[in-house]
């Protein structure tokens, strides 16, 4: 098993030390980050890679809303057409980050180009079915089946300006959760644009970005087959660095 560099985890180790909570708890904002590792650094602007689907909707809110800009980052989000796209625009370094799932961060892995997962941004099989019934025939959420993720590249991750603005993007995240489930009809329309289906519906399923979980991620990776190019399979350690606080 290939342990995440160390600039990451002293880095990282250091950071989360001195920071504060960044999640929006009941819609407000609280702090990103205190301590003096964090004294004159400004978040880096960050390239998020997403696909067309709904997995992505919070962060669309985020971008349409302002809420990357309340919550002090300059976030892109930007489209590819699947996810072998988006994710060689993440080895070549085009973007930053990526929303996906647990197949993608080990072929990145595997591959030499570490990624770290820092937050389950939805759980089909942990957060039930929408809206409490089963959708009409022909209507879709445009949900994955399987647990979305927030992927970032190691590299990103290795300095104060790139944790904090990891973690305001995920401040940014829950605010839109939010607003979402405050008015899931209300964001009918984006979700058609962004997902590119016809008759949609909003999702009661998106929740406040959590941690991955261990048992989550490592039942997970036990589902996968290994990449078959000689590199040792992820675990649990060299996928998941918890920013969530």
């Amino acid at each position: 098993m290939r342990l995440r560099s160390w600039s990451v985890y002293a880095c990282a180790i250091l950071a989360l030390m001195l920071l504060a909570g960044c999640s929006a708890v009941g819609g407000e904002d609280v702090p990103v980050s205190t301590g003096p590792a964090f004294q004159d650094v400004d978040p880096d602007p960050i390239r998020i890679g997403v696909t067309p689907d709904g997995d992505a909707l919070p962060l669309w809110v985020a971008d349409r809303e302002g809420l990357f800009g309340d919550a002090g980052v300059e976030a892109e989000i930007v489209v590819f057409e699947s996810p072998a796209e988006r994710d060689a625009a993440l080895t070549s370094g085009s973007i930053d980050a990526f929303v996906g799932g647990i197949a993608s961060a080990m072929a990145l892995e595997t591959s030499g180009v570490p990624v770290a997962l820092v937050a389950t941004l939805t759980d089909p099989a942990g957060s039930g079915e929408t809206s409490g019934t089963a959708l009409p025939d022909g209507v879709t959420d445009g949900l994955s089946a399987d647990p979305v993720f927030l992927g970032i590249a190691d590299h990103y991750l290795a300095l104060p300006s790139g944790l904090l603005a990891s973690r305001a993007v995920l401040q940014a995240y829950n605010a839109a959760v939010v607003r979402i489930q405050a008015d899931p009809g209300g964001y009918r329309d984006l979700l058609a644009e962004v997902a590119r289906i016809d008759d949609a519906s909003v999702s009661t399923r998106y929740l406040a970005a959590a941690a991955p979980g261990r048992s989550l991620i490592e039942s997970l990776l036990a589902q996968q087959e290994t990449g078959g190019n000689g590199s040792p399979t992820p675990g649990c350690d060299d996928l998941v660095l918890d920013i969530v606080r």
